[in-house]
Formats: C-alpha cells, sequence, structure tokens
C-alpha cells in the first residue's frame, strides 16, 4: 500500500506542474541527452592524421565507390581501389594488427532494411551483407565499422528494371554520389556505426515493424508494381 500511494504522490505532483515547470524538466532533459551523446564523440583523425591515412575502396571503378575514392585521394591519404569480386575480408586482420584506428565502412542501401518489389535478391544481398559486418563488428571490436545506409542514389541502376520507372539520372529527388561519399568519409572519422541517407530512413525503418502495410504499399508505388 505504501508503495500504491507514493506513485499517486508522484503522479499529482506531475499534474501540478506548471507550463514553466514542465519547460524547465524538459530542457533539463535535453541538456542530459547532450552530454550523454557528446561524451560519446570520435574523431579518427585525432588518431590518424589524414595525410597518412591508409584507405582500401573496394568497387572503386564507379559510383559512390569512385566518388569515395576520390574524396579521401583529393585529402591526401594513400589510396588503393579495387573492383568487382574483391576479398575484402581478409583485409581485416591486416587492419586490426598495423592501423592505429583501423576501421571498416560499409555502403549498404535502404533496401537492406526496408523490402523492395522487382529487387528481391538485391535485397536479400543488402541485407545479407549489412548483418554480415554488424557481426563482424561484434567479432573485432577494436575496428571501427561504419554502416551508411542510403536511399536512392543517381546512376543508371534503374535503367534495365523490370518496374520501367525513370533511371536515376533522371528521377527527383535522388542523391547525388558526391554528396554521399562525404558522408561516408565522415561517418568513418566519427566512428557512427549506422548513418541513414536522408535520416528519415531511420524513421522509415520503425515504421515498418510498427505499419507494414503502409510502408509496403509505398513500396510498391514508389516501383510502379501492380501484382
Amino acid at each position: 500500500m505504501q508503495g500504491s500511494e507514493a506513485s499517486i504522490g508522484i503522479a499529482q505532483q506531475f499534474r501540478e506542474l506548471s507550463a514553466s515547470d514542465w519547460a524547465g524538466v524538459v530542457a533539463t532533459f535535453a541538456i542530459f541527452l547532450y552530454l550523454i551523446w557528446s561524451l560519446n564523440q570520435f574523431d579518427r583523425t585525432t588518431l590518424i592524421p589524414i595525410t597518412t591515412e591508409r584507405v582500401l575502396v573496394v568497387g572503386a571503378s564507379s559510383g559512390i565507390g569512385r566518388a569515395t575514392a576520390l574524396k579521401y585521394a583529393s585529402r591526401g591519404a594513400k589510396v588503393a581501389v579495387m573492383a568487382r569480386r574483391a576479398a575484402e575480408l581478409e583485409t581485416i586482420p591486416m587492419l586490426e594488427l598495423t592501423s592505429k584506428s583501423p576501421a571498416i565502412l560499409l555502403v549498404s542501401s535502404a533496401a537492406a532494411i526496408i523490402p523492395a518489389p522487382t529487387r528481391s535478391l538485391y535485397v536479400a544481398s543488402k541485407g545479407a551483407s549489412l548483418l554480415l559486418y554488424q557481426s563482424l563488428a561484434i567479432e573485432h571490436p577494436r575496428i571501427k565499422f561504419s554502416n551508411v545506409i542510403p536511399a536512392t542514389v543517381e546512376g543508371n541502376f534503374r535503367a534495365s528494371t523490370v518496374d520501367g520507372g525513370d533511371t536515376k539520372e533522371e528521377a527527383k529527388g535522388v542523391l547525388k554520389r558526391d554528396y554521399v561519399a562525404t558522408c561516408c568519409v565522415d561517418a568513418v572519422d566519427r566512428g557512427v556505426k549506422v548513418m541513414f541517407l536522408p535520416g528519415r530512413y531511420r524513421l522509415f525503418h520503425l515504421l515498418y515493424w510498427l505499419f507494414p502495410s503502409v510502408v509496403e504499399r509505398g513500396a510498391a508505388r514508389k516501383y510502379n508494381w501492380q501484382p
């Protein structure tokens, strides 16, 4: 009974708070969250000067990979480029043993977390690779794994798909390759585990688990899919 009375008393006190009191509570909570966030910030460039950084970019012949390689090269990093079936996972032991701050970046896709019609194999491969890298992050805690999850990026990926939609150069609202590459470099520098591009896609991911039918209808419209 004493516990119940205490709970009732606390609830009564909250009901009696004025608007200014609530504003103070919210401000205090916001400051608390900011302090937690700031304490968890990471800056990789303090450990490795950008001009001495060694970067391996897999899939660097075009698209985001090429743009990312150019970003690193422009700031003075030592860049090695590879493309097509590269055994990138073999670099993990080398990175862990020889780098002051080893880091690995995966450029994934919103399709890894939000289903898309006409792309079953594509979304399956993206989802599998995302979970692979997330699992490797647990197995290799000394390596900073960053996963960038962009929405549609400019390019000609959709030109040969069955949905009959615009190619990405023609579609509206797509992400620019250079912007995505800049975000990729920033994610590695700051040790960001997961970065959604644009940021609202983090909410879409949550929305799918709350209202899957709504997201599925939206995906069907986006890809011009009519079963």
